[in-house]
C-alpha cells in the first residue's frame, strides 16, 4: 500500500507538501498541487484514517452504545445519529447491549480502550446544537 512518502518522491516536494494538498491547505503553489494529485493518482494514494487519527488524536468516529435495537425509539435515534454523522464526515460503531450491563461495561471499556473518550461525543459540533439534533416533527410515533 503506497504511502505518503511513496506520493511525495513521485511528486518530488516534502511529505509536508503532499499533506498540505490532501488537507486542502492554500499555501501550495497551483503547479506543485498538480503534481501531487497526479501522484496520489498514479500510484493509488489513500490517505490512512487509522494514522491520521493518532496525529490528530481524534478518529471522527461515534460509539453509539443502545439498550435494545428492537425498540422503535432506538431504532429512530440511532438512524438519526447516524445521518448526522454521515453528513459530518463521521462513522458510528452501533453497540446493542440487549438490556444487559455487564455488556455496556465492556461496551464502554471497549469504546474507551479503543477510540479515546468524549463525554459529549459531539465535541466538534458543540457550536451548533442544530448539526446535532436535527429532529423535525414529532408525528406521534417517529421523526419525519
Amino acid at each position: 500500500m503506497p504511502t505518503i512518502y511513496d506520493v511525495a518522491k513521485r511528486a518530488g516536494v516534502s511529505a509536508m507538501t503532499v499533506s498540505r494538498v490532501i488537507n486542502g491547505k492554500k499555501d501550495v503553489k497551483p503547479e506543485t498541487r498538480e503534481r501531487v494529485l497526479k501522484a496520489i493518482e498514479e500510484i493509488g494514494y489513500v490517505p490512512n484514517s487509522l494514522a491520521r487519527s493518532f496525529v490528530l488524536q481524534r478518529t471522527r468516529t461515534i460509539g453509539l452504545v443502545i439498550t435494545d435495537i428492537t425498540n422503535p425509539f432506538f431504532t429512530t435515534l440511532a438512524r438519526g445519529v447516524e445521518d448526522t454523522a454521515m453528513r459530518n464526515q463521521f462513522s458510528v460503531i452501533f453497540c446493542n447491549t440487549d438490556e444487559d450491563p455487564e455488556k455496556e461495561v465492556l461496551y464502554l471499556e471497549l469504546l474507551a480502550k479503543e477510540g479515546g473518550w468524549s463525554n459529549s461525543g459531539f465535541s466538534e459540533w458543540e457550536e451548533d446544537p442544530a448539526k446535532v439534533y436535527p429532529y423535525k416533527e414529532y408525528t406521534g410515533s417517529a421523526y419525519r
